[in-house]
């Protein structure tokens, strides 16, 4: 097999980051259904929107903090971050 699938009922967060430079937004609820198919089970999902990536944290420090919270109360498996990756620019 090319990939591991986590087992059922894994828990995760996902992390959903709009950039003011992408054409076209990518719809939370897919990546929810993806990771869903994934075998992940979601309790969480974080969104937000920046003009442009964060050097240090990609996300942010108030998205950090929150997600750092939602680690460090809960037992998960899995934090899962979408973008559209190949749009962003080298300007960070």
């Amino acid at each position: 097999m090319f990939f591991d699938r986590p087992e059922s009922g894994e828990l995760a967060i996902l992390v959903h980051i709009d950039f003011d430079f992408e054409a076209q937004r990518d719809d939370p609820r897919e990546f929810e259904e993806l990771a869903l198919s994934a075998g992940a089970d979601p309790i969480e999902l974080i969104e937000g929107q920046r003009h442009k990536p964060d050097p240090k944290f990609f996300v942010g420090t108030g998205k950090m903090e929150e997600i750092r919270a939602l680690l460090s109360n809960t037992k998960l498996n899995w934090c899962c971050l979408t973008t559209a990756f190949l749009h962003l620019k080298s300007e960070t």
